[in-house]
């Protein structure tokens, strides 16, 4: 895990986190995961909050090694498996939990086959989770400058039925005792 990490109070007497919440007009989300990018490990964005620092770094082809690929997906992220242990006094802690993002690439060309057996080889990427704006805002941006620490897994899938398309179903997981930062997405589609 390598993004920013809260700064959490310390003693028992801590006071509850600022809320906001707005009876005329709440902000809500929608929408699954549209978009997964990839990157190498150890290779940070400048500033993930600047479109042009994403501009020059999407690439799908670039064969650099500094390039970020960026996936047309259909995900969700599934609650994290909560980590609470008990300890003496009956104390309460919460250890690291366990994320998991899962869904399906319907792209199943021969390059982005190639792909998926180049990912079987280990899966350990730099990786950001950008939610659909289909909702007409714009979607949330996970990940940091550095993104998440995940590992991912691609299978093959097909049905037997004729009239479904061969898909690749992923999963990504990574263990952390937080959230990873989220933005509004800078990224222009």
């Amino acid at each position: 895990m390598s993004y920013d990490l809260p700064i959490c109070p310390t003693g028992c007497n801590a006071a509850p986190p600022v809320q906001d919440f707005n009876d005329c007009n709440p902000e809500v989300y929608f929408g699954p995961i549209e978009y997964v990018y990839l990157g190498r490990r150890g290779n940070p964005l400048t500033d993930w909050t600047d479109a042009a620092d994403w501009a020059s770094r999407i690439d799908n082809t670039g064969t650099t090694g500094d390039e970020i690929r960026q996936l047309r997906v259909i995900a969700e992220w599934a609650e994290p498996e909560s980590n609470i242990k008990i300890i003496s006094g009956n104390r309460r802690i919460t250890g690291p939990k366990t994320f998991t993002v899962s869904g399906e690439i319907d792209e199943t060309s021969l390059v982005n086959y190639e792909a998926l057996r180049m990912i079987e080889c280990g899966g350990n990427f730099s990786v950001w989770l950008e939610t659909s704006n289909s909702s007409g805002k714009a979607g949330k941006l996970f990940g940091d400058n550095d993104g998440i620490e995940g590992f991912v897994m691609e299978n093959l899938v097909i049905q037997r039925d004729e009239n479904e398309h061969h898909r690749f179903m992923f999963t990504i997981t990574w263990t952390s005792q937080f959230h990873p930062k989220s933005i509004i997405s800078p990224i222009v589609h």
